[in-house]
């Protein structure tokens, strides 16, 4: 049985998913939901990233500001009846997981090893990166936001080579 403080927790989970979608803190946030629903398990986690994308994707559609504010309404009323269900489903133990990561969720606070995220095409690294390219017309980045045209450089003339 779900008591009425666990479905204020779900309910102000829901809300704060919600309140995070369309913006920044999003990709934090959608892996954040997706560790709630995977409970430590990979397989569980990596699907309910790909439900939530598919629901976000149908949500995301629209750009009057008042259909973005009713699909932010309905991201977090079904957020919280699935949370709702979670943990009318789960035992005791997982209830209590449960509980603790509904916590973390809105806290911020995230249990990857490191705490960095990334949003799609992005990086996110918690230590050192090396990031190299060989090769004549080749470019290295950690992410490219646009277009890249790649050309050589002039060659030096003869009075430059000391000729």
């Amino acid at each position: 049985m779900v008591t009425e403080t666990l479905m204020a927790l779900a309910s102000a989970a829901g809300a704060a998913a919600a309140h995070a979608f369309g913006t920044d803190a999003w990709a934090a946030m959608r892996v954040r939901v997706a560790e709630v629903f995977g409970r430590g398990d990979v397989t569980r986690t990596e699907a309910a990233l790909r439900r939530l994308d598919r629901s976000v994707l149908t949500l995301n559609s629209d750009t009057d500001p008042a259909d973005i504010e009713r699909a932010s309404a309905l991201l977090a009323a079904s957020l919280c009846a699935q949370f709702q269900t979670l943990l009318e489903s789960v035992d005791e133990g997982d209830r209590v997981l449960v509980v603790d990561l509904l916590h973390e969720m809105l806290s911020g606070q995230s249990r990857t090893d490191g705490g960095v995220s990334a949003g799609e095409a992005g990086i996110a690294v918690s230590g050192d990166i090396k990031v190299r390219s060989e090769g004549r017309g080749s470019f290295t980045a950690g992410v490219v936001q646009g277009g890249v045209h790649v050309t050589l450089p002039p060659q030096p003339g003869p009075e430059q080579l000391g000729r």
